[in-house]
């Protein structure tokens, strides 16, 4: 990108508008193929329709509440009147400015605005150990428009302030915990749980360390105040930091090339897939750019600047390993490495006991993993590291049958309709554990961005010994993939 940039400056004025807007349409172009942009600037979008009504109304059960004083032993004395007015403040703030807010601002306005005044009152009532009900009530209302994937999301962040792998974590004896609070259960279950956390089980305990001179708490599961703000037509949605500076550093291209006259906004859009109307050509960020352009003479060098941001995440994005992606290479290696005993430990047990099995492997390293449902499917497995989230198909070959290029595409189907019912997930693994003669061989890649197949071969016959190898490729279109059989 450094040479690019240099040979760039030794180009004329012409020659750089023209080259400028090829490059530009190549690399939106790439960028559009590899990665979700439609899905990405939904969620961008949803993130700025905030549920003021909901907001208000449950500051209004926290001032009704008559809550007293919280004197915090050798530290500051939570006032209740004060973290009302300054509450009430926020959100008229929020209301004013959040049409010219980008998501991340959203967001850490909410998480350190709202989220902080609110969890105040709430130390209010938890010192007075007073219920609220009303307010427990409104949470568990904004929980139960949020499917199940996304509660199962919701409770291993809950569960992981408690994780012994945090250095800052509460105690998971503490007696404010109901007996059996770790046990799932089902979603129902989970969402009346996780509300009753953040309204009344975290304040608790955060009162009862700061009582006895506890330090820093952790702050995995969301707040009660980005909860009541939660969209009423699609709650829970989220994004990361990363895709948030993608999503900036795309509006910031888009409107110098379209200002400057470089590429238009329609071809910038087709290149993109997405529409013209899009969060990244009319949101925030794009207008922001529009209001302060950067000179001829500086333009080059903004432009390139943006545009090697957005390589260096694409990049992130396509080739980075998570601790998901690293602990289902070690499941599969270890059991490659043990052929025989895993096939002798396998015989006549099905799928549900494999993906027990996974799940206990996936959890014993730190990562939440449950089965649950997608609308009316119920998946294998839901995995969740922080912000990403994995769906699970296991799929067992047995040694009696083969895989053929028919039913490695079934399967893969089936995963993308799982995947196509929520818009949380955003990455699906079809786990395929092979006992057949036949090899399967799969690109150690996300395919298409989103689809990574992980054969677990567990035959024993020597390679001369083996009937066929199917491999799988890549390829666009509607198919995904092609299954290729290189031997008879």
């Amino acid at each position: 990108m450094d040479d690019l940039h240099a040979a760039y400056d030794r180009l004329s004025e012409e020659s750089r508008r023209i080259d400028a807007g090829s490059f530009v349409l190549e690399l939106m172009a790439a960028l559009g193929a590899t990665t979700n942009l439609p899905e990405l600037a939904s969620r961008l979008c949803r993130l700025q329709q905030i549920d003021f009504a909901t907001l208000r109304a449950g500051l209004g059960v926290l001032a009704s509440a008559d809550l007293k004083p919280f004197p915090i032993p050798d530290s500051r004395t939570i006032e209740p009147g004060a973290a009302i007015g300054s509450a009430k403040g926020f959100i008229s703030r929020l209301e004013s400015e959040v049409a010219r807010l980008d998501a991340e601002a959203v967001v850490w306005r909410l998480e350190f605005g709202g989220d902080n005044d609110f969890f105040d009152l709430l130390l209010c009532a938890a010192h007075d150990d007073r219920e609220l009900p009303d307010l427990c009530k409104r949470a568990a209302s904004k929980l139960e428009s949020v499917d199940e994937s996304q509660i199962a999301i919701l409770w291993a962040r809950l569960v992981r302030e408690f994780s012994e792998l945090r250095t800052t974590r509460f105690p998971s004896d503490s007696p404010r915990l109901p007996p059996r609070f770790f046990e799932y259960g089902s979603a129902e279950a989970a969402r009346k749980k996780i509300a009753d956390y953040i309204v009344h089980i975290k304040p608790q305990i955060v009162h009862d360390l700061l009582m006895t001179g506890g330090g820093a708490t952790p702050l995995e599961l969301v707040g009660l105040a980005r909860l009541l703000a939660w969209s009423p037509d699609e709650p829970g949605v989220e994004v990361d930091e990363t895709e948030v500076v993608l999503a900036r550093s795309i509006s910031r291209v888009a409107c110098l090339a379209d200002k400057f006259g470089l590429v238009g906004n329609e071809d910038v859009a087709a290149a993109l897939r997405v529409e013209p109307s899009s969060y990244f050509l009319e949101g925030p960020e794009f207008v922001k750019m529009a209001q302060r352009l950067p000179t001829l003479e500086a333009l080059n060098h903004q432009l390139f600047y943006e545009c090697s941001t957005i390589l260096r995440i694409a990049a992130d994005l396509v080739t980075r390993v998570s601790p998901v992606e690293r602990a289902l290479l070690q499941y599969k290696l270890g059991h490659e490495v043990v052929a025989n005993e895993i096939r002798r430990l396998y015989a006549g047990r099905g799928e549900l006991s494999l993906q027990r099995e996974l799940c206990r492997f996936l959890i014993e390293r730190d990562l939440y993993a449950i089965g649950t449902k997608f609308g009316s499917s119920e998946i294998d497995l839901l995995v969740e590291h922080y912000q990403a989230s994995f769906v699970i198909e296991v799929k067992l070959i047995r040694p009696s049958a083969n895989a053929t290029p028919a039913s490695i595409k079934r399967a893969l189907i089936q995963l993308q309709s799982y995947m196509d019912q929520t818009r949380r997930v955003t990455r699906g693994v079809l786990l395929i554990v092979n006992m057949a003669s036949t090899t399967i061989i799969s690109p150690r890649k996300w395919l298409h961005g989103r689809y990574w197949i992980l054969p677990v071969n567990l035959h024993t016959d020597t390679p001369s010994k083996r009937r066929r190898t199917l491999q799988i490729e890549e390829v666009s279109g509607t198919d995904l993939i092609e299954v290729v059989q290189l031997n008879a």
